[in-house]
């Protein structure tokens, strides 16, 4: 079993302690509670099918911030959940968790973080946006030129201030592969 949770940021007694004696009743830190319920209760399917191939975590977040153990294994699970619809947030840390060299090495395309650049897109999400461009960097070979082009005409819909760097991010890619823009 490779125990990931040690990159989990709980608070020292755990989230529910906190809650209920410390700020139970504040209407700030009810929402933010029932959000943090609501983002955990979404990714359970993710975190059963990791533990049953020998993989604990709380939360995706925690392969995002390992440094030191592979989780090549979970590479084919990832990549199954980040077709299914979860909050952009889960969608963000299971991006960011396959942004490893063990995936590169599996010959990935790049539709899936295509469906989810566009995701952040429709949602107005700087942050998915550019870990999907950085992977759609990472992951991009010849012949995706194309699909490329695809999502640079998208320009219109990205907010104006991720518009230049994340434009940027994208066109080097194009430009990388040797697309006509």
């Amino acid at each position: 079993m490779k125990d990931f949770t040690a990159n989990s940021l709980p608070f020292p007694r755990g989230l529910e302690w906190f809650y209920k004696n410390k700020v139970k009743g504040d209407p700030f830190y009810d929402e933010i509670f029932r959000a943090e319920k609501q983002y955990e209760e979404t990714q359970q399917e993710l975190i059963k099918d990791l533990l049953a191939i020998g993989i604990k975590i709380r939360s995706v977040y925690d392969l995002v911030n390992e440094r030191e153990k592979s989780y090549s294994e979970a590479i084919p699970i990832l990549l199954m959940h980040l077709d299914k619809e979860y909050d952009k947030r889960i969608i963000e840390g299971i991006v960011r968790a396959l942004k490893v060299k063990e995936a590169k090495k599996l010959n990935i395309g790049i539709d899936l973080f295509l469906k989810s650049y566009r995701k952040g897109i429709d949602e107005n999400d700087y942050s998915l946006m550019d870990a999907s461009s950085q992977a759609i960097k990472m992951f991009a070979k010849k012949g995706d030129s194309d699909k490329i082009a695809s999502i640079l005409q998208l320009d219109a819909k990205i907010p104006e201030g991720a518009k230049k760097a994340i434009r940027k991010e994208i066109l080097a890619t194009f430009n990388k592969l040797g697309g006509q823009k």
